[in-house]
């Protein structure tokens, strides 16, 4: 809720940070749970969008081309990859 999303503590803490997300503008995401002064954690991209990974995933997983290619075409699994 916005109630959380802008509480004075988490806000004095650093908890939120902005990044810019291809397509949504910018998101307000949580930072990393543990910060190190001389190596600290920052989110540098956006989150992948939804299908981004899917193929590579399926490839990972041990399934030909053409399975791949059988899911997508059935609705099974999605991908934003144009032509997948």
């Amino acid at each position: 809720t916005d109630e959380l999303m802008y509480d004075p503590h988490l806000e004095d803490v650093g908890f939120f940070q902005e990044i810019d997300q291809p397509g949504d503008g910018k998101l307000r995401v949580p930072t990393f749970p543990v910060q190190f002064s001389e190596t600290p954690a920052r989110l540098s991209t956006g989150v992948p969008l939804l299908g981004e990974d899917t193929v590579a995933l399926l490839r990972e997983a041990g399934l030909s081309e053409d399975d791949i290619q059988e899911l997508i075409g059935a609705g099974v699994a999605a991908t934003s990859a144009p032509g997948a």
